[in-house]
């Protein structure tokens, strides 16, 4: 994670990895302002992936469950019916302004 995000984001993201029901995860409705939603062929591309080789990278959600980074991953698992995802989370809540810095911080390097 060093290096990722500016030093203003120095530990607002836990390294403990929590196991959690995807039924309690919601996507941001901000992400959808700034990004593309992925196209389909990249999830199922991804869904693959996950099945073959397992969730490898966990995906970031705040304090209530909305997702900061890991979209893809998400759809990817609801593609599978997974029951569960592997997730960091990031001491902030959706409302705060402080989610759309971080969630434009991860996402720095994808199509927009």
């Amino acid at each position: 994670m060093e290096g990722i995000l500016s030093p203003d984001f120095d530990g607002i993201v836990s390294d403990e990895i929590e196991n959690v029901r995807v039924s309690t995860i919601r996507p941001s409705e901000k992400n959808s302002h700034f990004y593309n939603p992925a196209r389909e062929d990249r999830v199922i591309e991804l869904a693959k992936l996950l099945k073959r080789h397992g969730q490898l990278e966990p995906i970031v959600v705040s304090n209530d469950n909305v997702i900061v980074s890991g979209h893809t991953r998400y759809q990817a698992k609801l593609y599978l019916n997974g029951k569960f995802i592997k997730t960091r989370r990031a001491n902030v809540w959706e409302d705060e302004p402080e989610f759309v810095k971080l969630l434009l911080a991860f996402n720095s390097t994808r199509d927009k």
